[in-house]
C-alpha cells in the first residue's frame, strides 16, 4: 500500500523537486532505506543507476543521504540530505545526519505520546461529565508482528484487568 507523504522541512532544494524524489513512482530508494533500517549514501545523483528515474528533471543535487527514522525498530519517517557537490557526504557528515534524525524520532514519537495523553485526557473528561469514570487503560506496547499474547485473540490484558481491579471472570 503507498504511504501517505508529508514534507516537513526543505533546504536547498523545492517542494516540487522533494516530493518527486519521495514519491516518485519508482520508489526504490523509499523501499531499500525502509529494508535497510541504515542510511543510504548516493555519492553522484546524476549517474546512480537508483536516481536514474529523476534524471529528466534539473536537479542541483550533486550527492544525497538518505536516513531512515527509527522507531523501536519501525521506519516511521525519512530524512533526506542533498548537497550540490558529487561525494559531498563523508561519514562524519552521514554521523551527523543520523543524529539529527534520531532526534527528530525523539520528537515526533513525544509529540505522538502527547497527542495520545490529551485524546486520553478527553476521553475522561467527557465520560466524567457523565458519571462514569475509568479505572485502568491497558494496551499492548508490543509490534503487530511481536505475536504476543496481548493481540487478539490473546487475553493476556483482560487477565492483567481482572487481576488488578478484582474482577472475576
Amino acid at each position: 500500500s503507498k504511504s501517505e507523504i508529508h514534507i516537513v522541512g526543505l533546504k536547498n532544494i523545492s517542494h516540487e523537486q522533494s516530493l518527486e524524489i519521495a514519491s516518485s513512482d519508482n520508489s526504490s530508494l523509499r523501499q531499500l532505506v525502509v529494508g535497510l533500517q541504515k542510511p543510504v549514501v548516493i555519492d553522484e545523483f546524476q549517474l546512480d543507476k537508483r536516481t536514474g528515474h529523476l534524471q529528466d528533471i534539473k536537479y542541483k543535487i550533486g550527492s544525497m543521504v538518505i536516513v531512515p527514522l527509527l522507531s523501536h525498530s519501525k521506519v516511521i519517517g525519512i530524512l533526506y540530505a542533498t548537497k550540490e557537490a558529487s561525494f559531498g557526504f563523508d561519514q562524519e557528515d552521514v554521523g551527523v545526519v543520523s543524529a539529527f534524525a534520531d532526534q527528530a524520532t525523539i520528537a515526533i514519537e513525544n509529540s505522538r505520546l502527547i497527542r495520545e495523553e490529551i485524546e486520553k485526557q478527553k476521553m475522561e473528561d467527557e465520560l466524567a461529565k457523565h458519571g462514569a469514570q475509568i479505572d485502568a487503560i491497558y494496551y499492548c506496547p508490543h509490534h503487530p508482528d511481536d505475536c504476543c499474547d496481548c493481540r487478539k485473540p490473546g487475553i493476556a490484558m483482560f487477565s492483567k484487568a481482572a487481576k488488578d481491579l478484582s474482577i472475576d471472570l
